[in-house]
C-alpha cells in the first residue's frame, strides 16, 4: 500500500465532518462542544470536543435540533482527544461580496443579529439592535438632523486685542445641518 493511500485512510478515520449538537464553557472560558460521530449518532455521554479557532476569535454556533438542523465541525480524533478545528452554520449565512470580509453573530432569537462588514474599498459598515462603543472611545457621534444645544461662552468674544465684550454665556439650539464624511452614523 502507498503511502499516500494509508495517510489519506488515516485522515478519513481522523477527521470526519459532524453536526454541532450542543455547547458549554469550560472553566476556563474555553468553548466545549459536543458533537455526532460520522454517522449522526450523538455522542452523549463522551467528552467534550475542545474547540480550536484562530487566535483573538471565539465562536460558539448555536445548539443544533432535528427541527432546526445543525451547525456543522470538522472533527478531528488524536488518540484520546477530541479537537473541534473549523465549524460552518448553514443556518445562518451573511451574503458576503468578492473581496469583503463579513462577522455576524445572531440575537437569542436567531432574527436579530449583529453584524460588520469590511469592505475592499475600506469602508466599514456596522449593524446592530444597539451599538456600543468601549471604554477607548472618547468622542460621542451625531448625526446629521440630530438636534444640538451647546453654551457660548463670553471669552468666544475676544477681540484682537484679548478683550471679551461684557455679554453672558448665550445658550443657542439648533440642527445639525453638514456631517463628517469619513465617519456616519444612519
Amino acid at each position: 500500500m502507498g503511502l499516500k493511500r494509508v495517510a489519506r485512510e488515516v485522515l478519513d478515520e481522523a477527521v470526519l465532518a459532524v453536526n454541532w449538537l450542543r455547547s458549554s464553557l469550560a472553566d476556563d472560558n474555553d468553548v466545549e462542544a459536543h458533537v455526532d460521530d460520522a454517522a449522526g449518532n450523538d455522542l452523549d455521554g463522551a467528552a467534550a470536543a475542545e474547540v480550536w479557532t484562530v487566535a483573538g476569535v471565539q465562536s460558539r454556533p448555536k445548539d443544533g435540533s432535528e427541527e432546526d438542523g445543525y451547525a456543522k465541525a470538522l472533527r478531528v480524533q488524536l488518540g484520546d482527544s477530541v479537537i473541534i478545528i473549523g465549524t460552518h452554520d448553514p443556518r445562518h449565512v451573511e451574503a458576503c461580496e468578492p473581496g469583503e470580509l463579513v462577522l455576524h453573530a445572531l440575537g437569542k432569537d436567531a432574527a436579530t443579529r449583529a453584524l460588520i462588514r469590511l469592505k475592499p474599498d475600506g469602508t466599514v459598515e456596522i449593524e446592530g439592535e444597539d451599538i456600543k462603543l468601549g471604554n477607548s472611545a472618547w468622542q460621542g457621534v451625531a448625526r446629521l438632523g440630530d438636534e444640538v444645544e451647546i453654551t457660548v461662552d463670553p471669552a468666544a468674544f475676544e477681540d484682537s486685542n484679548g478683550d471679551t465684550s461684557p455679554i453672558t454665556p448665550t445658550t443657542l439650539t439648533g440642527t445639525i445641518t453638514s456631517a463628517s464624511s469619513r465617519v456616519r452614523a444612519e
